[in-house]
């Protein structure tokens, strides 16, 4: 992550092991949301912020990611979406994101996905990054 964190709000939406919003945490991030729907990941998740002692600095959701993105208020500055590749439509994911006004102005969307999977962006999504590495492609998203 060559991100600027501190201080920062993240989200960590489909947070699998939570690996990107500890990781975030470890580098000065105020806050992280982890939302994962899978039960036995979200207690991981939980156990593993417990041990590290960012107990004050997150919160974890055991959600559908497109059923709390419906009811959430709050606002982030960097978003981390890791969703299982191919199983979801990245362009509905995407406008749901941007439509919702989830993420503060100058915001960042960390995207990471197959290098296989067909984008498709809208004029108001800024791409600063756009890396493939293996069978992974990276995107950051102003």
């Amino acid at each position: 992550m060559q991100f600027e964190l501190q201080n920062k709000s993240c989200l960590d939406l489909f947070a699998g092991t939570g690996g990107l919003g500890l990781e975030a945490l470890s580098r000065g991030a105020e806050h992280v949301t982890f939302v994962e729907k899978e039960k036995i990941l979200y207690k991981n998740i939980l156990k593993n912020v417990t041990h590290l002692g960012y107990e004050k600095k997150i919160q974890v959701i055991c959600s559908d990611a497109f059923k709390w993105l419906q009811i959430n208020k709050r606002k982030f500055d960097l978003i981390f979406l890791d969703p299982p590749y191919d199983q979801l439509n990245y362009k509905s994911l995407l406008k749901t994101i941007y439509e919702s006004g989830l993420i503060r102005e100058g915001g960042k969307v960390f995207l990471e996905t197959s290098k296989h999977t067909e984008l498709e962006f809208s004029k108001t999504q800024n791409i600063l990054k756009d890396k493939t590495i293996g069978d992974v492609r990276l995107i950051i998203l102003q």
